[in-house]
């Protein structure tokens, strides 16, 4: 019997006996722990946003804005909320409102219109929104925005299937620019110019025009073509990518607007028709700037993405302007570039100020025949402080009006929210604005990673030959100390 214990009592010894019971101990210990945070998080109404793209969190300029907020605000919501409850996707709305609604100015209020139809005619007397089912109105005062069901949603047409597809929620920025839009005291004009070739503000810049008129711009179009004048409530004159130049009249109008006060941007793409932009120069020549003829490509490989040397990663400057994009962290993409020129002739009441830059290893090679390769490092936008007419303005003018198109959004996701925060930054530099808004849609799919060519040369290294040596150096530790225990 003595002996049948000691051999008991020698088998319970056992390393692998000893490690088992731990493990075994362990495992039941956590399984406990889950059950009772489990418990505790739903007893106490405790959630957290654990989704990667923050589905269901607010934005931190959406916390800014509701904060400030010294006027009352109604979110009316047309539908029956119990209903709408049901389905997971508008769920996730009325669940980001709920965080809305707790903020002291502002009520949120669901009615099925069917049960009481005469809250569309008292929201819209006179039919002037034209609501319907679903759809929210925001409201301050006499101020009223309409938000359509159908805008709240990022959507995708494949067209191989020819089906559209719902990708992501622009609800937050929808939400928030109709708070900031009803609250807003005034409301300010940009005009983007046509008759050049511009790009189409309806139909490519479709998202950024959304923004703007989701932060309280009226936007439209301009042609000094056929209407030689520009509106005195302008406070923006925007030029995106021209494809031929204006004319000297029109130089003469833009000149007079910006003497007088008035603010212009200006962005000129690498062509390859490659046409001259005499009366542009010209103008620029006003605040010591030109337009270069070349596309720029990047020789550094930290500065381009993979395989593209003309699809640029620009260095942002180092300056009060670009102050809260943090530069030494902030990445965007300037896809097929032409450089800036800061001219040399300097003038005391023109103040030029770069914003995105090249490496010294960039060149700006020569779009036609007959023009000279240019060494880095390149200017990719300038800003200018012009203090030489009646009342000051503010300029700036970049090589590129690609970034900010519908198409370059979708493509480089989160490079392109950048391009978009680096927009709005400028944009409210020139309006002496800091409350322009950029909340980034909300995608239902994993975010996918954009790598330069030396993040992609770095990870292949450290996948491919360092970790698979730390993998086997663990491996030969486990194994010799195993031997001798």
């Amino acid at each position: 019997m003595a002996n049948k214990q000691n051999k008991l009592a020698s088998w319970i010894k056992k390393t692998n006996f000893k490690h088992g019971t731990n493990a075994t101990i362990l495992i039941v210990a956590v399984i406990a722990i889950a059950v009772l945070l489990n418990v505790l998080v739903d007893s106490f109404g405790i959630k957290a946003d654990l989704t990667p793209n923050r589905l269901y969190s607010i934005h931190d300029r959406t916390v800014e804005v509701l904060s400030n907020l010294n006027k009352d605000v109604e979110i009316y919501g047309l539908f029956d909320e119990t209903t709408f409850r049901q389905n997971d996707r508008d769920k996730s709305i009325l669940e980001m409102l709920d965080k809305y609604g707790k903020y002291e100015h502002v009520s949120l209020i669901y009615v099925d219109p069917e049960r009481d139809p005469a809250l569309i005619k008292t929201l819209d007397p006179a039919n002037v929104l034209e609501l319907s089912a679903n759809d929210f109105v925001v409201k301050s005062g006499e101020k009223t925005k309409k938000v359509p069901y159908n805008s709240l949603f990022k959507s995708e047409f494949n067209y191989q299937t020819f089906q559209t597809t719902i990708t992501g929620s622009v609800a937050e920025e929808k939400f928030t620019g109709a708070v900031k839009f009803v609250t807003a005291d005034a409301t300010p004009y940009v005009y983007f110019l046509t008759g050049h070739g511009e790009n189409d503000l309806t139909n490519e810049y479709t998202l950024l025009k959304d923004t703007l008129e989701n932060n309280n711009y009226l936007v439209g179009t301009l042609n000094l073509l056929t209407d030689p004048d520009i509106p005195d409530e302008t406070e923006i004159l925007i030029m995106a990518s021209p494809k031929t130049d204006i004319t000297d009249d029109e130089r003469v109008l833009i000149e007079d607007y910006v003497v007088n006060g008035g603010n212009l941007m200006v962005m000129v793409d690498a062509l390859n028709e490659d046409p001259t932009f005499n009366e542009l120069n010209k103008l620029l020549q006003l605040f010591n700037l030109a337009v270069e003829y070349d596309q720029v490509k990047e020789n550094d490989s930290s500065r381009y993405l993979p395989g593209s040397q003309y699809t640029l990663v620009p260095i942002v400057a180092k300056n009060t302007i670009n102050s809260a994009l943090n530069p030494e962290k902030f990445a965007m993409i300037l896809p097929k570039s032409r450089s800036i020129e800061i001219l040399r002739n300097e003038k005391e009441y023109v103040t030029t100020i770069p914003l995105l830059t090249t490496s010294k290893q960039a060149i700006g090679e020569p779009i036609s025949e007959g023009r000279n390769e240019i060494d880095g490092p390149l200017n990719l936008a300038v800003a200018v402080d012009y203090q030489g007419g009646y009342k000051p303005a503010k300029i700036v003018v970049m090589g590129n009006a690609n970034y900010i198109k519908d198409d370059y959004i979708y493509a480089y996701q989160q490079y392109s929210i950048n391009a978009f925060y680096f927009f709005a930054n400028t944009l409210f530099w020139m309006r002496d604005d800091a409350d322009t808004i950029y909340i980034a849609a909300k995608s239902y799919e994993m975010p996918k990673l954009a790598l330069t060519q030396q993040q992609a040369k770095t990870i292949g290294i450290v996948s491919i030959i360092v970790l698979p040596v730390i993998i086997l150096g663990i491996g030969l530790f486990v194994f010799l100390r195993r031997r001798h225990l």
